[in-house]
C-alpha cells in the first residue's frame, strides 16, 4: 500500500532499443465498493489499462520513457469511477572509460501522476467521490564504483497536491491542508568482503513540509527525520539477490503536542529465480508515514509481501501474492492490520493476445472495529501486446513479470 520515500531507483541494462505497448481490459465484480464494515455495496466494474514504454540502452546512456493509465467504470456506483494516469522518464549515464568494469553512473528520473485515493485508505474522508491527487516525483543520484567499494548518493523531491471533494449535505471538504513537499537526501556505502557478499551502511535525511502551517484541526504536520541502517547483501549470481538491514528511524514534528517517533528499522529483499520458469520476490519494510488522524502524529508502518510468477507453459503463466501491513498510530493507540492476497492466470491464445481471470482479497482488522472491512474482487481480463510475449518453440521463462 505504501512505498518508503527513500528507495532510490537503479536502471537495469539491456541490449538495443525496446518498444513496448500493451493494453488490458477487464470486467468483473467487487463485493464491497466502499470498503465498509457493514451494509456492504457490491457492484460490477469495467477497467482498461493501457501502457507504453520506450527504452534506449546505449554504451553510455540508458533512457526510458513511459506512460500508463487505468480507467475504472462501475455499473451502478458511477461516483466511484476513476481515471488515473502516469507519465515519466528514467535515465542512467555511465562515466569513465568504456573498457572499465567499475564505471560510475549518474542516474535520475521524473514522473507526474494523477491518482485517486482508494476507499481502503485510512485517510479516506468519505466524500461523495474519491479524493483525486497529483503526484510529482523526481530523483537524482550518483553511483561510485572502485574495485570492491561502491557508494550511492541520491536525492528525491516529491510534491503531493490533493483536490477538494464534495461532502454529503452540500459541503465541500477541504484538502489543501494535506498538500506538501517531501525531500530526502541519502548515502549508501558498501564493500565486497568476499565473492557475492557485500556489507553496507546507509543513512538519509527526510524533510516533510506542508503548505499550510496548521491543518484543519490546528495541528502543525511538518516534520524532519533521519534514518541510519547497516546490512548485508548476498548475490552469488543472477538467480539470487538477498538483502537484510537493521537500523533506526526517527521523526521530529513541528507540533508541540506530538512526541518524536523513534523506532527500529528493519528491511529484507529477495529476488530469487529457482528455475528459468519461476521467479519469487519477497520483502519486509518499515517506514514512518503521514496521517490525517488528529490524535496521531504519524504511522509506523511495517509491511511484508511475497510474490510468485510461474510460467507453466510458454503460453500460460500464473501470478500470485500475499501481503501484510501493520500500522501503529503514534499517540492515539489505534492499531490496524491489513491482509491481502491475489492470484491471476494469463493464457496467450496468440503470441500477442491473452485472456485470464484474476482475484484480489483485502481486509483491515483494527482495534477500533468501525474501521474494519473486507473485500473480494474478481475480474476476467483480456489483453494485447505489441511485442510477442512468447515463442511457441521456446519453453524457457523469457519474461518474468509481477505486474
Amino acid at each position: 500500500r505504501r512505498r518508503r520515500h527513500t528507495r532510490y531507483q537503479s536502471l537495469s541494462r539491456g541490449l538495443g532499443d525496446v518498444y513496448k505497448r500493451q493494453v488490458e481490459t477487464g470486467i468483473g465484480y467487487t463485493d464491497n465498493v466502499f470498503f465498509t464494515r457493514n451494509d456492504k455495496t457490491g457492484d460490477g466494474i469495467w477497467r482498461v489499462a493501457p501502457r507504453v514504454e520506450l527504452s534506449r540502452d546505449g554504451e553510455d546512456l540508458d533512457l526510458k520513457l513511459y506512460g500508463d493509465a487505468e480507467i475504472g467504470r462501475y455499473f451502478s456506483e458511477d461516483r466511484e469511477n476513476y481515471e488515473d494516469f502516469r507519465l515519466g522518464t528514467d535515465f542512467g549515464y555511465s562515466v569513465g572509460a568504456a573498457t572499465s568494469e567499475d564505471r560510475d553512473e549518474i542516474f535520475g528520473g521524473l514522473s507526474f501522476a494523477r491518482e485517486h485515493e482508494g476507499r481502503d485508505s485510512p485517510d479516506d474522508i468519505n466524500g461523495r467521490e474519491p479524493t483525486v491527487y497529483h503526484n510529482l516525483l523526481s530523483y537524482l543520484g550518483y553511483a561510485f564504483n572502485m574495485e570492491e567499494w561502491g557508494a550511492r548518493l541520491g536525492a528525491t523531491f516529491q510534491r503531493l497536491n490533493f483536490d477538494d471533494v464534495d461532502g454529503f449535505g452540500g459541503t465541500e471538504i477541504n484538502n489543501d491542508d494535506r498538500d506538501r513537499d517531501l525531500y530526502t537526501l541519502g548515502l549508501r556505502v558498501g564493500k565486497e568482503v568476499s565473492r557475492g557478499w557485500e556489507v553496507f551502511g546507509q543513512g538519509f535525511g527526510d524533510w516533510r513540509d506542508y503548505d499550510q502551517k496548521t491543518d484543519d484541526f490546528g495541528l502543525e504536520r511538518s516534520s524532519r527525520g533521519v534514518a541510519v541502517a547497516g546490512g548485508v547483501r548476498y548475490q552469488p549470481g543472477p538467480a539470487l539477490d538477498l538483502e537484510v538491514l537493521l537500523g533506526l528511524l526517527h521523526q521530529d514534528y513541528d507540533e508541540s503536542t506530538f512526541d518524536s517517533t523513534t523506532t527500529p528499522d528493519v528491511g529484507f529483499l529477495m529476488n530469487w529465480r529457482p528455475s528459468r520458469s519461476t521467479r519469487v520476490l519477497a520483502g519486509l519494510d518499515r517506514s514512518i508515514e503521514e496521517t490525517t488522524d488528529p490524535s496521531a502524529s504519524g504511522i509506523v508502518a511495517t509491511s511484508a509481501n511475497l510474490n510468485l510468477a510461474k510460467r507453466i507453459r510458454p503460453d500460460l503463466s500464473l501470478v500470485a501474492g500475499v501481503d501484510y501491513t501493520f500500522d501503529d498510530y503514534e499517540g492515539s493507540g489505534r492499531e490496524d492490520q491489513y491482509w491481502g492476497a491475489d492470484a491471476g492466470l494469463r493464457h496467450y491464445f496468440l503470441p500477442n493476445l491473452y485472456i485470464g481471470p484474476s482475484y484480489r482479497f483485502e481486509a483491515r482488522d483494527s482495534n477500533e472495529p468501525d474501521f474494519d472491512f473486507d473485500n473480494h474482487q474478481i475480474l476476467l481480463n483480456l489483453g494485447a501486446k505489441l511485442n510477442e510475449a512468447y515463442d511457441a518453440e521456446v519453453t524457457e521463462f523469457t519474461e518474468p513479470n509481477l505486474d
